[in-house]
């Protein structure tokens, strides 16, 4: 977004990012370390800068990451069909 601008420069400055992880790299539910994690992840995100004055600002990014199920779990889970990463 285009910065909001007050008397003595910028006062605020916006964004909206939506990332999208995908499942690349190599996966095998036999091996214990994997370069691919297979699921997808979604994370939105708004960050903004706010100038206090000239030389001061504060800051913030905040997220929403949500992961979708992995099928094929690695055999340390047993029995399991599916398991999902917890939301942050």
């Amino acid at each position: 977004f285009d910065p909001v601008m007050g008397a003595a420069g910028p006062k605020i400055v916006q964004r909206i990012e939506f990332q999208v992880n995908l499942p690349t790299g190599e996966y095998d539910r036999n091996k214990d370390i994997n370069p691919g994690n297979n699921a997808v992840s979604l994370d939105p995100y708004w960050a903004a800068t706010y100038w206090l004055n000239p030389k001061w600002t504060a800051s913030t990014r905040i997220h929403y990451l949500y992961n979708f199920k992995n099928n094929e779990p690695g055999y340390a889970f047993g029995a399991a069909d599916d398991i999902q990463a917890g939301q942050a």
